[in-house]
């Protein structure tokens, strides 16, 4: 269920975002460990659910773990109900967070970093109990990233700035940070509201 591939894509990314970790530099199997993405159970190698979102085969995601889907929409106008662009995606995080920053680059003036922790924050912290996929709608002027679950424990639109994180699925947010993806868990939301106010 491990796409190798991914492993050594993985690896190369945190090359370059994180120069001095020595976590590129482990066998495979000691990498995915270390990061959680894997359990070991006896001589047997076990994918975690956050390990298949991260480095699984685009096949074993949909067997496995079917609501891990996205789903990006793109509407040529504000008024409009039908989308003129689909794009229906199961593949691990990082590929997936690539090809939309590389289609919304093409389309919108979005500050990239907005848009990147607006998407990770949406897949770090959706249900994945609930089997909706997680939506993102590309408007003229304005993108809409909508996951299922709702607001975890009781952080609403009003507190939602001020309120201490509750991280919903919290390995899936410890292996963005480790993989230097956001800066520490818990400030994505802080981060994309100071970035749209400047």
């Amino acid at each position: 269920d491990i796409d190798l591939l991914e492993v050594y894509r993985l690896k190369e990314k945190l090359r370059i975002r994180d120069a001095g970790s020595a976590l590129p530099d482990l066998a495979d199997t000691t990498f995915l460990d270390n990061l959680n993405l894997i359990r070991m159970d006896k001589d047997e190698v076990r994918v975690t659910v956050a390990g298949l979102l991260f480095v699984g085969k685009a096949a074993s995601i949909a067997r496995l773990l079917p609501q891990a889907e996205v789903i990006y929409l793109h509407y040529s106008d504000e008024a409009q109900t039908e989308y003129d662009n689909r794009m229906d995606m199961q593949e691990p995080v990082i590929s997936i967070l690539d090809k939309l920053t590389e289609r919304i680059r093409t389309y919108n003036r979005l500050t990239e970093a907005v848009f990147q922790e607006a998407l990770l924050n949406a897949l770090a912290h959706r249900s994945y109990e609930d089997m909706a996929p997680v939506y993102v709608k590309h408007y003229p002027t304005k993108i809409v990233i909508e996951n299922p679950g709702g607001f975890p424990g009781d952080i609403n639109e009003g507190n939602i700035i001020t309120h201490q994180s509750i991280p919903r699925n919290k390995l899936i947010a410890m292996t963005l940070q480790h993989l230097k993806y956001v800066q520490r868990s818990g400030q994505g939301v802080d981060i994309m509201f100071q970035s749209m106010l400047t």
